[in-house]
């Protein structure tokens, strides 16, 4: 079976050593060259999975053009924010009726379209879309934590056909047709979470004028969102039922409260009152919710939906409002 994985980050080299541990040869498409090199010579992907030793199934090329020509199947790991500029390098090499597995996590700011429908777009329809998402941080299926997602296809025999690729003693990746609704809910979940990280952020200097949040708040936070997700997921064509799923309350949880949350991270520190600028400097990266957050504010306008909580992490990250503002605002809202 010829599989491709596009994107040298965490998840993507994740999804390679469950696709080997699974007896898969890999071939993943890396940005950098040196990370090339590291792969293929000493089986290690350090910048992006520090400590992990990689299967000698798994190799890696700079040649979007060989990764893709080679595969049946091509695995799609890379921030939205970049997906279109890697799609369009993509579209003179790929096979009629190939296989793209959406590992994306994310909405295009610019066109408010999903991973899917990116790929939709840029390759006319050619292909046959999959989307992967749910509680999954890399690091932990790298160590064979037992993990479960959802695998979302329009086909349910495609949906079964990638799922069988991925499961075995320690992962399972669950059928379902509802390829809007996954992605809708593991782009969102990202927002909430950067709310969560706020609120946890802005007690660090607390003052007795701001109305201190606690674990209860939390969890008022948490159900908001969940039904701001539903709310958006159900305009948009997707199930409600899904939200309440793997790819929605489940990645929910494990984004909102997990150590290894970036999400989480980059809303404690916002919340804190350091500078975005300042943190993607320190930290190197962006995570999806940065940018999911203005997509959905736009999605809000777009199909007339009340978001208070999304609504108000949005402008708290374009500086318009403050962390003191989130909290009051959102309860005001509350019935």
């Amino acid at each position: 079976m010829k599989i491709s994985v596009i994107g040298e980050g965490a998840w993507g080299t994740a999804i390679s050593t469950l696709l080997a541990a699974n007896n898969h040869d890999v071939l993943v498409w890396c940005y950098h060259e040196n990370i090339v090199n590291e792969i293929n010579t000493l089986h290690q992907n350090r910048r992006y999975m520090s400590g992990a030793k990689l299967s000698k199934k798994i190799s890696a090329t700079h040649s979007l053009k060989e990764a893709i020509e080679y595969s049946d199947y091509v695995f799609e790991a890379i921030p939205v924010q970049y997906l279109r500029n890697v799609l369009e390098n993509s579209k003179d090499f790929i096979k009629e009726n190939q296989i793209w597995i959406a590992l994306s996590k994310g909405i295009e700011e610019d066109t408010l379209l999903l991973p899917t429908q990116m790929v939709d777009e840029i390759f006319a329809n050619k292909t046959i879309n999959c989307a992967i998402s749910g509680p999954s941080f890399a690091q932990e299926l790298t160590k064979k934590t037992l993990t479960a997602v959802d695998c979302a296809a329009k086909d349910v025999k495609v949906a079964k056909e990638v799922s069988d690729i991925l499961n075995n003693e320690y992962f399972r990746a669950c059928v379902t047709q509802d390829l809007i609704g996954v992605q809708v809910a593991g782009a969102l979940k990202n927002v909430v979470t950067l709310g969560v990280g706020l609120l946890e952020g802005a007690n660090v200097n607390i003052t007795e004028n701001i109305q201190k949040s606690g674990d209860n708040t939390r969890a008022m936070l948490i159900t908001t969102g969940m039904h701001e997700i539903a709310k958006l997921v159900q305009k948009m064509g997707g199930k409600v039922e899904t939200v309440y799923g793997l790819s929605g309350l489940g990645d929910l949880i494990l984004t909102s409260t997990g150590k290894l949350s970036r999400n989480l991270e980059i809303g404690r520190r916002l919340g804190s009152g350091q500078s975005l600028e300042k943190i993607i400097e320190e930290t190197g990266y962006t995570p999806e919710g940065i940018n999911t957050a203005k997509s959905v504010f736009k999605l809000s306008k777009k199909y007339d939906i009340s978001m208070p909580l999304c609504t108000g992490i949005f402008n708290v990250i374009n500086g318009s409002r403050t962390v003191c503002d989130l909290l009051p605002n959102l309860f005001n809202c509350l019935i």
